[in-house]
Order: C-alpha cells, then sequence, then structure tokens
C-alpha cells in the first residue's frame, strides 16, 4: 500500500481551496518564524491557532529553502538559488499517487504540484518582505534576504521556473541546512556515499567486526632470528687466519662482507599517514634496508672480480595515424572522451564492433580539424592510410582478420611507418659470482674456515618466528621473515676502499656453493676435516643503480663502517670508477 500524507491543520487554522492553492504555513529565517494569517499579514506569534501545516526553512546564510511537514519531518520540496528547483523524490511519489492531503477533519483536499508551489510562493513573499522592513528599520544591522528572487518568481520558486525531479532527501533539516546538490555528479556521489555506508554497516553488523580494525598497521608483533644464534655469525673472521686485514699501512688488499639484519626500505611509503600526496607528488623514499650490524668476515681478493651494468631498453612503434589520434586527445581531451563514451554506449547495446568503429571515426575526425575527417581522406596518402585502417574495422566485424598492413602491403606493395624506436624501459639489478679456496693449515684455521662457511649459509637462511615455539628447530611459524643481506667492499692499506675496482651496493646472498672435494678426490685431515673446500656465492644488489649514486653521500644512508652504520650506499670520490 502506498504511503500517505494527511496534513491535519488543526481547529481555528485557515485553509483557502482553489485559486492557486493553500495559503496556509510557516516560514522559518534563522531561528525566527513568521506566520501568514490570510489577512494580508505576517505575525511574529500564531496566538491561540494550533499546528501549522507546512513550514517553509530559509537559510538567509546561502539562501536554502525547502518546504517541510513539521510533524512527519517529511521534506517535499528544496531549492537551492542559481541552482536546482526540485521536488524530492518522496514529494515527487505522494504528489504523482494522490497521496498528499491537506484539510480539517474529513474535508481534505490532494494538492498537486502547483498547490505546493503556491504555498512556496505565497508565504514566502509576505514573510520576504516582512523580512525586507525589518533589515531597513534595523539601521544596517540586518541584512536583506538573499533569496528575494528565487523566493518571489511568478512562475514558481526558481530562476528557470521548472519543477524537476531529483533525488531529494527525506528528513527535514534544521534551520542551518547546507546547500543541496545542485548537479548530477554531486547527487550520485552522495547517493553511492549512502549506498557503501549502509553496506558497510550491514557487514558489521552481520560479522560484528568492526572495520576500522581491519586497517593494517605498520607494527607487526613478530620476532625472528635469536641472540644465540646470531652470536655465532658475530666474528669477525679472516682467512687466512694471520692475514693483515686491518687499517694500516701494511694491509693486504681483501674483501670485505659485513652481514645485517634486514628492514623494509618502503615501510614508510605504506604505512606512514598523509604520505600518500607526497609519494604521488614527488615520488617514493627509499631508506636504508640495513637494521642491525650481526658479523663480518675478511676474505683475499677474488680471482675473478667483474662486473656488468646493463640498462633494459626495448623498441617500440608508433604509425602516424596512431600519433595524429593521440595528438588529437592531447589537443581535446574532453571530445575524445565523448567519443570513447559513444563507442562504450553503442556496446552496451550489443553492437560493440559498430561502437569501436564510431569511436575511431570520431577520433579521426578530431585529428582532421576544422573540417574534420574529409581533410584526412581529401589527401591521397593518409586517405589510403585511413580508409584501410576503416576497412579493416569493418571486416573483423563479420569476423574477418586482416590487418590495414597487410592491405596496404597487399595491394600497393607498401606499409604505414611505424617510426621504430629504441626506448627505455627499466633499469636492472646487478648480479656478482664470487668463489675462493680455503685451505686450511692447522686446527685453528681449519674451525676459521668453518666458521665462514657457516656465517654465509646461516645468515642467508630465511628466518622462522622465535614466539611460541621459542625459535626451536622444527617449529611452527606463522610468517617467515627475510634472511640477512650483506654488504660487500674491497679493501686495501689504511682500510680505504679500492678506487679501481667497482663498488657494490646492499645484496642478498641468492646462493652458496661448498665443494668440500675441490681437487676431485676426498682427502681430509684428523676427524674428517677436508684438507681443502672452495666457496662460490652468487650476491644480487637490493637497489638498480642510478646517476645520482655517482657522488659524495651524506647523511644516514652514508656507509661509514660495520658496526657504528646501517648506511647502504657508499660515497664516490671523482677519482672512483664508481658502482
Amino acid at each position: 500500500m502506498a504511503e500517505k500524507l494527511n496534513i491535519d491543520i488543526g481547529p481555528g487554522n485557515i485553509l483557502q481551496l482553489g485559486n492557486g492553492g493553500l495559503t496556509e504555513g510557516t516560514v522559518r529565517i534563522g531561528t525566527k518564524n513568521y506566520f501568514y494569517d490570510n489577512s494580508g499579514t505576517t505575525t511574529d506569534s500564531r496566538g491561540t491557532l494550533g499546528a501549522f501545516p507546512l513550514e517553509i526553512r530559509y537559510n538567509q546564510n546561502n539562501g536554502t529553502v525547502v518546504l517541510v511537514e513539521p510533524t512527519s519531518s517529511t521534506v517535499l520540496f528544496q531549492s537551492v538559488p542559481g541552482g536546482s528547483t526540485n521536488f524530492t523524490q518522496k514529494g515527487l511519489t505522494l504528489i504523482k499517487n494522490g497521496d498528499l492531503n491537506v484539510g480539517i477533519g474529513t474535508a481534505q483536499k490532494t494538492l498537486t504540484a502547483d498547490d505546493v508551489l503556491g504555498v512556496i510562493r505565497n508565504e514566502s513573499t509576505f514573510a520576504t518582505n516582512k523580512w525586507t522592513a525589518e533589515a531597513k528599520a534595523s539601521n544596517g544591522t540586518k541584512s536583506p534576504p538573499k533569496v528575494n528572487a528565487v523566493l518571489q518568481n511568478a512562475t514558481g520558486v526558481g530562476t528557470d521556473g521548472k519543477v524537476q525531479a531529483s533525488s531529494g532527501i527525506t528528513t527535514a533539516p534544521g534551520p542551518g541546512i547546507t546547500t543541496a546538490p545542485n548537479n548530477l555528479f554531486s547527487a550520485i556521489t552522495e547517493k553511492a556515499d549512502e549506498w557503501i555506508e549502509a553496506g558497510i554497516d550491514f557487514l558489521q553488523q552481520q560479522t560484528k567486526i568492526d572495520f576500522a580494525n581491519l586497517l593494517i598497521s605498520g607494527d607487526l608483533n613478530v620476532e625472528f632470528g635469536s641472540d644465540k644464534l646470531e652470536s655465532i655469525l658475530k666474528g669477525p673472521f679472516s682467512y687466512p687466519k694471520d692475514a693483515i686485514y686491518d687499517n694500516t699501512q701494511f694491509t693486504q688488499d681483501y674483501i670485505q662482507i659485513v652481514q645485517y639484519s634486514y628492514k623494509p626500505p618502503y615501510k614508510d611509503n605504506i604505512f606512514k599517514k598523509g604520505g600518500s600526496v607526497n609519494i604521488l607528488t614527488s615520488g617514493s623514499t627509499r631508506k636504508t634496508p640495513l637494521k642491525k650490524y650481526i658479523g663480518m668476515a675478511k676474505l683475499p681478493m677474488p680471482n675473478s672480480i667483474s662486473d656488468s651494468n646493463s640498462v633494459n631498453w626495448g623498441e617500440d612503434q608508433m604509425n602516424d595515424l596512431n600519433a595524429a589520434v593521440l595528438n588529437a586527445f592531447a589537443s581535446n581531451p574532453r571530445d575524445v572522451l565523448k567519443s570513447a563514451a559513444l563507442g562504450g554506449a553503442a556496446s552496451a547495446f550489443g553492437l560493440g564492433g559498430m561502437g569501436r568503429l564510431a569511436t575511431f571515426l570520431a577520433l579521426l575526425n578530431n585529428a582532421g580539424g576544422a573540417k574534420g575527417i574529409q581533410t584526412i581522406l581529401g589527401n591521397q596518402n593518409s586517405g589510403a592510410l585511413v580508409k584501410t585502417a576503416i576497412s579493416s574495422r569493418i571486416l573483423a566485424m563479420a569476423g574477418i582478420q586482416v590487418s590495414p598492413e597487410s592491405i596496404l602491403s597487399r595491394g600497393f606493395g607498401v606499409v604505414p611507418n611505424s617510426n621504430m624506436e629504441l626506448l627505455f624501459n627499466s633499469p636492472t639489478l646487478r648480479s656478482f659470482q664470487f668463489s675462493w679456496k680455503l685451505s686450511p693449515r692447522d686446527s685453528n684455521e681449519a674451525m676459521e674456515v668453518n666458521k665462514i662457511v657457516r656465517f654465509f649459509k646461516q645468515g642467508m637462511a630465511v628466518k622462522k618466528q622465535t614466539g611460541t615455539s621459542g625459535g626451536a628447530a622444527g617449529g611452527n611459524s606463522l610468517f617467515l621473515g627475510t634472511p640477512n643481506i650483506f654488504k660487500l667492499n674491497f679493501k686495501t692499506q689504511g682500510g680505504n676502499d679500492i678506487s679501481g675496482v667497482n663498488k657494490i651496493k646492499a645484496c642478498a646472498i641468492k646462493s652458496c656453493s661448498v665443494n668440500y672435494t675441490p681437487e676431485q678426490i676426498w682427502a681430509s685431515y684428523e676427524r674428517g676435516q677436508p684438507v681443502s673446500i672452495q666457496i662460490s656465492l652468487t650476491v644480487q644488489e637490493l637497489e638498480p643503480i642510478y646517476d645520482t649514486d655517482y657522488q659524495e653521500v651524506t647523511g644516514d644512508r652514508l656507509f661509514t663502517g660495520p658496526a657504528g652504520s646501517t648506511g647502504d650506499l657508499d660515497s664516490i670520490s671523482p677519482n672512483d670508477v664508481g658502482y
């Protein structure tokens, strides 16, 4: 059954039927009410008269007007100066179904749209006059109403004199009502917000979950690694045991390999509140991935040292037809968007091929300048290019796949100029391979070699949580942690970096191979200690090489030493070969 709105004006109130409507109502301006009592005057009090059937609420600050049935708080009409003048959906439904009734007792009148507009017109006219008179008498302390022209429009409320359908509102706002949506986009987004909020509320009621608690924070209470295991890797380890690896002038050349625990370098870009604008305008900020110093090993210079810097480039093609359409879009994206919308509309009706063809023709029309596509077709060469493209699309609608290039090549022995170009695609990550043959000469050096092997193997191992299982072997782990990472530097006299050899950024060990019989025969000392082993490492940098890396480094990303620094970048002097 349709919902009805029966307005009882109460005993003693005045109801005038006919000649344009109902002249009984209330106008509220700010916090003050103005009443029209059908005698041609407005008053500030109603005396002994009863309830009022309709109430016009007017915000003097922005000129918004709504017509309200105050008892049920139903808004029938809303008006925004200079914008829309609309019946609400509630008001339209009541009027259309003949369910908006007003009267005394059984003397009911079914109101039409004209009746409602008459209420607004008659009541607001007298209220506005009263308000204007008060403004004049206030010696400038009270401003005249800003909505005068809207309220007194002879053809109805609104400067356009039209009554338009609207999604409207269904609850009565108070005296401080804000401006109602006056364009389609605002109305759609407002309604969409209501639906989304309603959906979230429904899900929360069904699941008993507060969606605010589903937000991912930047802190995850998980622990990886144990002090006991990490202490084994501390070192520093060196081979040969008696080699001079220090900061004196007598130091031999060597490679220093420092191990650190890992921390995500882009964490702030994911979880830092309010950072989205900076990311979109300036790009993501990368911080050092080195978290905590674990240990260090020093080994002789590898027999094979090389690097290979590379960048990904790729072939790209854009023929002149595509370039012209792209230029048309850059010059007038609005028209191109309209063309795309046209094709989308055709596709919605099952005319996908026709829609795409219409879109293509519209794009070409934009590319043709003032005379549109006729300019392009009028030229022999461009005409052949466009006609073959159109023909290819028409044939595709019939299920025949023939490319424009095939038509031109077979028919004329030509193909469109593809304007082939080699374009930059992306940077790459460098990989390195190192190998050492370690032959211990006594038991102490044998133990050092074993610890160096463990330094690499244990350091590159995936981590399990140390929570409920206490990090025990075979224990459970909900998450797996990132293995430790490494910083490699080639050193010379005084502990300085070798300027004539490449530098390496922080890296991960991707593989560690150990050959316990490098001589192709098993040989060991007492207790089975191999007389010689060969370690082979494959490492890969965590970050590509950029041009800005070839300069002096300052700040917290500068690598200053093994234990006292978590910076990950080496400072490059003018005499260094760099990365």
